[in-house]
């Protein structure tokens, strides 16, 4: 008679002692040998470790080459590189998590060109790409006349008038020529053709040489990107009053305009 009872072999079972991990749980359909059990982490966690078996020593075990604590971990983004850009500005979270926020905005004098906000995401990388500040300028073409210093204004040709640029300070500064183009032909004149640009908090006004007035007054602050061509100007020739007749008399005179000259003559008698 044998002395003891029969053997018998059991399967090996690992059991569910990682059914709860903080911040997630591990799912797994049975617990036997071989069988795969699954981190899962709740949202914006990740797990360390992502995938278990169960080993033929009744042990959860991970993956060759894999080793560590089995743990959710919270996600986080690096701090972005975006400091370069010049005049972008931006109010950061005081942690950098999933789910969290950056807010850009320029300083003055700068618009921003791209995404206000950012958002730390799942793969731990920042949403979009960081946006940049332009600096903000107007501009203008600028016809410069053909009428010169040696010329009376005894013309009808009007002319565009001479930029008076000033800062916000109110001292005044030479306009910035930027680029000059060829040849621009207008009906009554060739002249060549000047465009200009000032910087955001620049105010330009207009005065006209002797003997011409302004079209409209003008005055511009450059707030915001800004094409002022349509809004500039013109000098145009001051336009005396018709002489009346004299009794007895004549009076005689080429033209109308500033520096004309009229000559009064009386009948013989």
């Amino acid at each position: 008679m044998w002395n003891a009872s029969q053997p018998f072999c059991a399967v090996v079972n690992c059991g569910p002692t990682l059914s709860y991990i903080e911040n997630g749980m591990v799912t797994y359909n049975t617990t036997i040998y071989m069988s795969n059990a699954h981190v899962v982490c709740d949202l914006g966690y990740q797990a360390t470790i992502s995938s278990l078996y169960c080993g033929y020593d009744g042990q959860w075990a991970v993956e060759t080459g894999k080793s560590g604590k089995v743990s959710c971990k919270q996600i986080y983004c690096k701090e972005p590189d975006d400091n370069h850009t010049e005049g972008l500005k931006s109010i950061k979270p005081s942690d950098l998590t999933y789910r969290s926020n950056i807010v850009y905005f320029c300083a003055p004098g700068y618009r921003l060109n791209g995404l206000v906000t950012r958002s730390c995401q799942l793969n731990g990388s920042w949403s979009g790409v960081a946006p940049y500040c332009q600096r903000i300028i107007c501009s203008w073409n600028h016809t410069l006349s053909s009428i010169n210093d040696s010329q009376t204004a005894n013309s009808s040709l009007s002319t565009q008038p001479i930029p008076i640029v000033t800062t916000t300070q109110n001292t005044t500064k030479p306009l910035e020529l930027i680029a000059s183009s060829a040849n621009i032909t207008d009906d009554t004149r060739n002249a060549t053709g000047v465009l200009y640009t000032v910087s955001y908090g620049v105010t330009v006004a207009f005065r006209c040489p002797t003997g011409y007035v302004l079209s409209s007054e003008a005055e511009f602050e450059c707030i915001d990107f800004t094409d002022w061509s349509p809004d500039i100007p013109i000098c145009e020739p001051v336009l005396c009053s018709p002489l009346p007749y004299i009794q007895n008399g004549d009076v005689e005179y080429s033209n109308q305009f500033y520096g004309a000259v009229a000559n009064y003559s009386c009948d013989p008698g």
